[in-house]
């Protein structure tokens, strides 16, 4: 799996399968220094192990290859909701350093930080 162009607009799954149409706001949405579709093109991904020569093809794991495309048909949207929704989160609820909030105890009261399940 790889993107067709630099602009990351396509993507080719397979030989035979094509993706086109990836809104350049997809990748703008990073955990771990990893967009979810970059996330996704690494676990999906042909490899073969140097030291043993073994093959791992991800086509071969489904019945029919397009059988990936709804994994990565759900992983755009995804990655253009959520910055949306983390924009519209109320700075009450932000934790961290500047919030007020220590990350660690997040914005829940004493009582309920102590509570055990």
């Amino acid at each position: 799996m790889r993107y067709a162009k630099a602009d990351r607009t396509t993507l080719i799954v397979n030989d035979s399968i094509g993706l086109a149409g990836i809104s350049p706001e997809a990748h703008g949405y990073v955990v771990n220094r990893r967009t979810p579709l970059k996330w996704l093109m690494n676990r999906y991904r042909t490899k073969t192990d140097e030291h043993s020569g073994i093959t791992d093809d991800p086509n071969g794991w489904f019945a029919d290859p397009r059988d990936l495309v709804p994994a990565i048909e759900r992983v755009v949207p995804v990655s253009l909701k959520t910055p949306r929704i983390v924009a519209g989160v109320p700075a009450s609820m932000e934790t961290g350093p500047g919030t007020g909030i220590p990350p660690e105890t997040g914005s829940l009261p004493a009582d309920e930080r102590t509570r055990q399940p």
